[in-house]
């Protein structure tokens, strides 16, 4: 099991947020990866991030797993940038260990516009990253649409946006994925206000051959 936040765990990037939000992330009892998002970005947040929680592409892997966590942000803007440079070191290593782990990457940017979402932010070289993506064994793909749960499947690739734990905005949530050993994925949204629990998406990934 892993928890991943694909950031925006600060409301105004204030120090005294992200001890807060380093504190209760703790207190979590599965292993974590944290990415920031735009709401984490604005000067000096950089120097807080680094303090609380250590690298802004985090990786997490294990014997099944290779979960690699990408900062997309850019200093206090909307807009978002990966780069080819960080993009290539990790499709070297999806494709040095292709079908002998299960692969996820995540960034607060969605790669897709998502439908209905009334989240307006941009990452500026997406086209690139979807090109780079679809030639790889890339399984998962994290992205932060708070506002709407959105899922689709891009050739090998299943996409997903969702969860929000800021209750002024929208109804807490969080998106839960079930992976089976035959590479079928189920995703499933948690209205944490509510109770009430809803399918959002089930699809079939090539994994392990």
């Amino acid at each position: 099991d892993l928890v991943v936040h694909t950031g925006n765990v600060t409301q105004n990037s204030y120090k005294e947020e992200f001890r807060i939000a380093k504190d209760k992330i703790s207190k979590l009892n599965y292993p974590y990866l944290i990415v920031p998002g735009y709401t984490d970005s604005k000067p000096p947040a950089w120097e807080y991030w680094k303090h609380y929680f250590g690298d802004f592409d985090p990786l997490y892997e294990n014997e099944k797993i290779f979960f690699q966590g990408l900062n997309s942000t850019t200093r206090d803007s909307t807009e978002g940038f990966i780069g080819r440079k960080r993009l290539r070191k990790f499709i070297e290593k999806v494709l040095s260990l292709s079908h002998q782990k299960i692969f996820g990457v995540c960034c607060f940017h969605s790669l897709i516009p998502t439908p209905l979402s009334v989240w307006r932010t941009e990452l500026i070289d997406s086209g690139d990253i979807l090109s780079q993506f679809a030639r790889s064994q890339i399984d998962l793909c994290l992205n932060s649409s708070p506002s709407i749960s959105f899922n689709v499947k891009i050739d090998h690739t299943v996409f997903s946006n969702g969860g929000s734990l800021n209750p002024e905005r929208f109804d807490e949530s969080i998106i839960e994925i079930e992976i089976y050993k035959k590479g079928n994925v189920v995703l499933k949204e948690y209205n944490l206000k509510t109770g009430q629990v809803k399918s959002v998406g089930n699809y079939n990934i090539t994994i392990f051959i």
